[in-house]
C-alpha cells in the first residue's frame, strides 16, 4: 500500500471537484486504527474540512505538513502512529491551529471520507467513499472487483 499515493489521489479528486479544497481553505484529517472484528488489519481513514468550519482540532494532536496541507492524525495506539510516520513520506512536523467550535445542537453536514481496510501486510481488500467509490477506486488503480461497500 502506497499511502502517498492514495492522499495524492485524494487531494487530485477533491481539488478537481471542490473550489474550496486548496491548502488555505482546507486541513486534511487522517485516521488509522485497528479494525476491530480483525486486530492485525488497519482501517485508515482520509477526510477534510475548512479552517473556517466547526471542528474539534486541539493542541495534543499531532499535525503535519504535506504538499501545503495541514494533516491532522488521529490513531489509536502508538504503534499505528509510528506505522503512519513510516508510511507517509515527505512530511514535516506544523502547528495545531484553531477551528471554530462544535456547537451540539447543529447536525453538521461532512464531506465524504475515503475509507480502506488493508491486511497486515499492507494489501488493501476494501475500500469505501460513498458514491465516489466507483471513481476513486479507479483512480487508484485498484481492481474492479475490489469489495467495496457499493456491492
Amino acid at each position: 500500500m502506497n499511502l502517498n499515493h492514495i492522499v495524492d489521489t485524494y487531494i487530485n479528486y477533491n481539488s478537481s471537484k471542490n473550489k474550496i479544497f486548496t491548502p488555505t481553505k482546507t486541513y486534511l484529517l487522517m485516521g488509522l486504527s485497528y479494525e476491530s472484528e480483525n486486530p492485525q488489519n488497519k482501517v485508515l481513514s482520509i477526510s477534510y474540512n475548512c479552517f473556517e468550519c466547526a471542528g474539534s482540532v486541539t493542541n495534543n494532536d499531532t499535525v503535519v505538513e504535506y504538499k501545503g496541507y495541514k494533516v491532522v492524525i488521529i490513531t489509536d495506539s502508538i504503534e499505528n502512529k509510528s506505522f503512519l510516520y513510516k508510511s507517509f513520506k515527505n512530511i514535516k512536523p506544523s502547528k495545531t491551529f484553531q477551528t471554530a467550535p462544535i456547537n451540539k445542537n447543529i447536525i453538521y453536514d461532512s464531506p465524504v471520507h475515503l475509507g480502506i481496510r488493508f491486511d497486515d501486510k499492507g494489501k488493501i481488500y476494501f475500500i469505501c467513499m460513498g458514491n465516489k467509490t466507483k471513481e476513486i477506486k479507479q483512480m487508484l488503480g485498484l481492481k474492479s472487483d475490489l469489495e467495496d461497500c457499493l456491492d
